[in-house]
């Protein structure tokens, strides 16, 4: 394989890696953060709109894999080839659909989360008046 080709599968390979490895720790982080410390296991509110931003990161993550198993089978298919096409469509669109499901899901998880902040917010009692810096002479 020509020193291009490698460095573009090398890229591509850990493009896919470094997505999955990101999607799951926000899964981890949405968990922890989200999690109802009061009560006894793993106690999510945030509605559906969480759900839908969870599901997508997971989504993200089987895109992944299928994508890595996708650049795999193009080395095994062009073995016979001195040269392996990178530029394979479907691997493509399952990179592609990782990005996007990645980002759209993450983007649920930040409403979510300022969702359940303002749903939580009180109103802030008013700010005392500043003293002055000169006491009012008698």
């Amino acid at each position: 394989m020509q020193n291009r080709q490698e460095k573009a599968f090398d890229y591509a390979d850990a493009a896919i890696k470094q997505l999955v490895t990101l999607a799951t720790a926000v899964i981890g982080a949405t968990i922890l953060i989200f999690d109802n410390q009061n009560m006894a296991g793993v106690q999510i509110g945030g509605g559906y709109t969480l759900v839908a931003g969870l599901g997508l990161t997971v989504l993200s993550i089987l895109f992944g894999l299928f994508a890595g198993n996708r650049l795999a089978g193009i080395l095994v298919e062009d073995a016979a080839h001195p040269v392996p096409k990178i530029n394979d469509k479907v691997a493509y669109r399952l990179w592609a659909l990782q990005m996007i499901t990645f980002t759209v899901g993450v983007a649920l998880i930040v409403v979510a989360a300022f969702l359940q902040n303002g749903a939580d917010a009180e109103a802030m009692p008013p700010t005392p008046p500043l003293p002055s810096a000169f006491p009012a002479s008698a």
